[in-house]
């Protein structure tokens, strides 16, 4: 998938994942729902019927159902999420972020999504005390999948402290910027795409980066779904210096997404958050207290601790040190 070359680019183009004859029809038959990513390399699930397709003035929508994982939503062939692993995501996504916020944990906190339209990041902001989410996704037949097939994930959708806006998200954030908002945490939680394919292109450019920055001013973070970081390492690495560029800090965070390619997925977490020292697991919790999220699936203070673990090559790749002049004689 060729992205924005302005931000981000890849030196390949996904196409429609090849599904094995009548797959559409048959329970359990194979088919391939994730592309290859560069590596020789395919996610392979056993999907039943497919009990949704729609295309809408953007892409291709496509929702699956499977016995092992629950529905799974396709855009454009892509896997998007399954109602399995889904959590993994949205907790990763949301918490690692309001947990490194320098507010204090259950302060009000205004929460901007952009994309995001199974609403599963809305869902996760919501167990955090005293926080309003405004979600901003382009496409309407999103929200209306994922309110009809992913109830649950979709829950944050209809909350009274949701105020979900269908619309582009860049122009919304740049609206917002001129207007003087201030949000502490903006999300972005889009597909993988570019100006060329897909509607979030516009997601991808140093235009839509400086509003966001000037939506989390210097107190503000900002996370967005990144890439994996072991089989996308030197695209991670071309592109991070632009998110230093806008924001000043950014951390890389990793965590185990079975349904995606290659089983890891990452996140980036840019300004305040991105800033804030790295805390242990007994930091963490002792920084939530008594707050109490819920049951989740995936995130706990030992888990986002190890989230900025990276491997050594990944490190070195993202982090290079600056190699010191020999001395001459």
């Amino acid at each position: 998938m060729f992205f924005d070359a302005t931000l981000w680019s890849w030196p390949w183009r996904r196409s429609a994942p090849a599904r094995a004859a009548g797959c559409e029809k048959v329970p359990n038959q194979p088919c391939c729902v994730s592309c290859d990513q560069n590596v020789g390399a395919h996610l392979v699930l056993d999907l039943g019927a497919r009990v949704f397709a729609a295309r809408s003035a953007f892409q291709a929508i496509e929702v699956y159902a499977t016995r092992a994982f629950g529905n799974v939503l396709l855009i454009d062939g892509d896997l998007q999420l399954t109602a399995r692993d889904e959590a993994y995501y949205h907790e990763m996504m949301v918490h690692v972020p309001l947990a490194r916020s320098p507010r204090p944990a259950g302060a009000p906190a205004r929460v901007l999504v952009v994309g995001g339209g199974d609403g599963g990041c809305a869902r996760e902001a919501l167990r955090w005390p005293n926080v309003t989410v405004t979600l901003v996704d382009i496409d309407a037949a999103v929200l209306d999948a994922a309110r009809r097939f992913f109830p649950r994930t979709a829950a944050g959708l209809d909350d009274p402290r949701t105020t979900v806006v269908v619309g582009d998200g860049a122009a919304f954030a740049a609206a917002a910027a001129a207007r003087g908002e201030r949000y502490d945490l903006v999300v972005c939680d889009s597909t993988d795409c570019s100006s060329r394919e897909r509607a979030s292109g516009t997601l991808y450019t140093d235009a839509f980066l400086r509003n966001v920055k000037a939506l989390v001013g210097e107190t503000g973070s900002f996370v967005r779904n990144y890439t994996s970081l072991l089989w996308n390492l030197d695209e991670a690495a071309a592109t991070l210096p632009r998110y230093a560029a806008a924001f000043g800090a950014v951390a890389p965070y990793a965590w185990q997404q079975p349904t995606y390619s290659s089983g890891s997925y990452s996140a980036l977490l840019c300004g305040a958050g991105a800033a804030a020292p790295l805390a242990d697991a007994d930091a963490v919790a002792a920084e939530l207290g008594d707050l109490a999220l819920g049951d989740l699936s995936y995130w706990t203070p030992a888990v986002h601790a190890a989230a900025f673990a990276l491997p050594a090559h990944v490190g070195r790749a993202l982090f290079p040190r600056p190699r010191c002049p020999r001395a001459t004689t």
